[in-house]
């Protein structure tokens, strides 16, 4: 994780409750500028003080330290004829996978020539991709359309 993420994570929680950084220090049993030296990514906390800063803001271990924002970034999955894209947001839905889909014109259609395909890209967070990748390889394997 990028340390700024979780130095922000930490100074957002701490203002939403009105807290001071001298507040938040006191409640966990460390000096101002230990927390100020967390806070500006020059001290790593142990994890017994992260739990504590955690306790006392009210926010999980996940949330101010370990959450990743990029995993939660769309990535792309795969691109697919109409006719095989409803049934992959059928499966991805049943498996309470969220995605995105757009629309994409098939080559025919760039070139305004030839067969007219309808095709749809989906995207999904990072952190579902390693699941919705093994649906698309159960479906649809190494087979080009």
């Amino acid at each position: 994780m990028i340390a700024i993420a979780k130095n922000l994570r930490i100074r957002a929680a701490r203002a939403a409750l009105g807290m001071s950084q001298k507040a938040l220090a006191e409640a966990v049993g460390v000096s101002r500028q230990t927390m100020n030296a967390i806070e500006q990514g020059d001290y790593n906390p142990t994890i017994r003080l992260c739990q504590a800063i955690c306790r006392v803001l009210g926010k999980s271990l996940d949330e101010l330290f370990w959450e990743d924002d990029a995993m939660k970034e769309p990535c792309f999955l795969v691109e697919k004829d109409a006719v095989w894209a409803g049934m992959l947001a059928d499966v991805l839905k049943q498996e309470g996978i969220p995605f995105l889909q757009q629309g994409a014109m098939g080559a025919g259609m760039a070139a305004r020539t030839g067969f007219m395909t309808e095709r749809y890209r989906f995207f999904v967070a990072g952190e579902h991709l390693p699941k919705a990748m093994e649906i698309v390889e159960e479906l649809f394997g190494n087979k080009d359309e």
